[in-house]
């Protein structure tokens, strides 16, 4: 009861901390496919992946954010259902089961990470995507890395960690559709390709990953369930469906934007989680403001029970960017700031 409550009002755990407080992570139907696998993330991913490296480097913890959604509990089992942070966690996911695999712990991780041997991460958006996290963690299906060889090599078998992969008798050649699986073969291999070659002499990344006295990696976990929002404002804040829109990416620029004009430690606002006031910085008050609060006001101007939710998504994404460049258009103007202005 008391780990539910802390995470209720915001508990800041790493990823491998709440599964070992019992809880599965399902991604829902409703939200989008993994997308850091995808040929357009490339620069991304990378940045994302040696910011990772370097975290796991350092001595202290290093957050990654709010991750909300709500926890659910079927008999037995205990669930948390991301509503935002499914991409990183994802990709922290792959990232425990290529370390584990590194340094000979996957067998540890696998025993961790299964219930009625089916994975406790799982995506809901296929039942493909299901199959697949199941089949990563099965004990029979073995990937060995000491087959990874040179891709300059013409004799060379298994240049990636794909290729071993798609060469397993567990592997289905119709996983090649799924968009989601698609994107984590490709962020498999991106993983190998910044932690296959470091230094283990010096630092065991996978200890530092999962330690439990300094974990590295870390989120605040908000079960939004608790402050009482309701399944039309799940719906609503996740209306933008399954590929990212053009608000979407200019709401990552602006965040990113907003994140360098201030310092991570400076927190000038604070949000109630329960019955508990957290210090967050600007950007997070943004983020955390713009998929409810603000996303619940323009939603409120364009709704019709004759038309289906998810066709307002763009109207709702317009409304809410002409907002913010007559915002910026009047601030340059009263200001004189032309960055403003080009920021658009």
């Amino acid at each position: 009861m008391t780990n539910q409550i802390e995470i209720q009002q915001g508990k800041q755990l790493s990823f491998y901390q709440l599964i070992e407080k019992g809880y599965h992570i399902e991604v829902p139907i409703i939200q989008r496919d993994y997308a850091q696998g995808r040929a357009s993330f490339k620069e991304k991913r990378k940045l994302f992946l040696n910011a990772l490296k370097a975290y796991l480097e350092s001595n202290k913890s290093n957050d990654l954010d709010f991750v909300y959604g709500t926890f659910e509990a079927l008999g037995e089992i205990k669930s948390f259902i991301p509503l935002d942070g499914q991409q990183r966690l994802t990709t922290l996911f792959l990232l425990h089961w290529y370390l584990a695999i590194k340094y000979h712990e996957i067998d540890c991780f696998r025993e961790l990470m299964t219930f009625n041997s089916n994975s406790k991460f799982r995506y809901k958006t296929r039942a493909s995507s299901t199959d697949f996290f199941d089949a990563l963690l099965k004990k029979d299906n073995q990937i060995d890395l000491t087959l990874l060889c040179d891709g300059n090599n013409k004799d060379c078998l298994y240049p990636t960690i794909t290729s071993i992969m798609k060469d397993c008798g567990w592997y289905f050649s119709s996983w090649d559709n799924d968009p989601t699986i698609q994107s984590v073969l490709v962020m498999m291999d991106s993983i190998h390709d910044v932690f296959g070659k470091v230094n283990d002499e010096k630092i065991n990344y996978y200890e530092n990953l999962i330690s439990h006295e300094n974990p590295r990696i870390t989120f605040m976990f908000l079960d939004i369930g608790a402050f009482k929002l309701t399944d039309e404002l799940y719906i609503k804040m996740n209306a933008r469906g399954k590929e990212l829109t053009p608000f979407e990416n200019f709401k990552a620029l602006l965040e990113k934007e907003i994140k360098s004009l201030f310092q991570d430690n400076y927190k000038p606002y604070q949000l109630r989680f329960g019955d508990k006031n957290v210090l967050v910085t600007v950007q997070e008050y943004f983020s955390f403001q713009m998929d409810t609060e603000w996303t619940n006001l323009f939603w409120r101007y364009e709704i019709d029970d004759n038309i289906r939710m998810f066709t307002w998504q763009y109207k709702i994404d317009n409304k809410i960017l002409m907002f913010i460049q007559n915002v910026f258009v009047n601030y340059a103007s009263k200001e004189g700031d032309k960055k403003a202005v080009d920021f658009f």
